[in-house]
């Protein structure tokens, strides 16, 4: 504990084989990653195989690659983004080869038609299309300003760490509401496992959970804009 209370924290590296891989994944989506709990039990690690984020000496080599020790993250928001664009292009491609469900209007029944033909299609397609595309700009717009500043051998400011915090939460949170979007105008068709939304969905669903994605990053962001002291994670 520091002389604040706050307990130390530490990265520690050690040999898989050093470890007990605890069979606890059993999940709503990313069940393929295999991101078991680990059980490590009376182990010596040597200083120089651990690290910490609290360290303020952290950062040991140049160059903008090492800057910003929580670069790790910039990656977190691509794969939703990847589901998402999976998510659309699937419902574009079934759109065309899928007949639409047919109402009867008064006495008569509508017309035959694909489903690419029908207003709410072609509304949830746009909306969805829009939602994406302006989620995958504010991820390149963040990370991009971030790195350049790196690049130029400057520090984040408070505004760009503040953005940085909430991309992850904002970029995931977009495609969450891209994938059911296309889901809910998929109709009863996105629920079967053989289809390519039930996945999707529960995959970004998953993704959404994580804890770069927290709402409390919002909270994060807004007291470093406001200039307040910083909330950061403890790990």
């Amino acid at each position: 504990m520091d002389s604040s209370g706050v307990p130390e924290t530490r990265q520690c590296l050690v040999k898989l084989s050093q470890c007990e891989i605890l069979d606890t994944w059993y999940t709503t989506g990313l069940r393929g990653t295999g991101s078991n709990d680990l059980r490590v039990d009376d182990l010596f690690v040597k200083a120089e195989h651990t690290f910490s984020f609290q360290d303020p000496s952290l950062v040991k080599r140049p160059g903008p690659l090492y800057a910003f020790p929580l670069m790790f993250a910039a990656k977190a928001s691509a794969p939703a983004l990847g589901v998402a664009r999976h998510a659309v292009d699937a419902f574009i491609k079934a759109a065309a080869r899928k007949s639409a469900r047919r109402y009867t209007v008064g006495d008569s029944m509508e017309p035959l038609r694909m489903a690419r033909d029908d207003v709410f299609v072609q509304d949830a397609v746009g909306r969805a299309e829009t939602l994406l595309a302006s989620a995958r700009a504010y991820q390149f717009e963040v990370i991009g300003d971030l790195w350049t500043t790196l690049v130029n051998g400057k520090p984040p400011t408070p505004t760009q760490i503040a953005r940085f915090t909430t991309t992850h939460t904002h970029v995931i949170g977009s495609c969450v509401d891209v994938v059911q979007l296309v889901c809910k105008a998929a109709g009863g068709t996105a629920v079967y496992q053989k289809g390519p939304y039930d996945r999707c969905l529960r995959d970004v669903l998953t993704m959404n959970q994580h804890v770069v994605a927290t709402l409390r990053t919002y909270e994060m962001a807004g007291r470093l804009l406001l200039g307040l002291e910083p909330l950061r994670w403890l790990f």
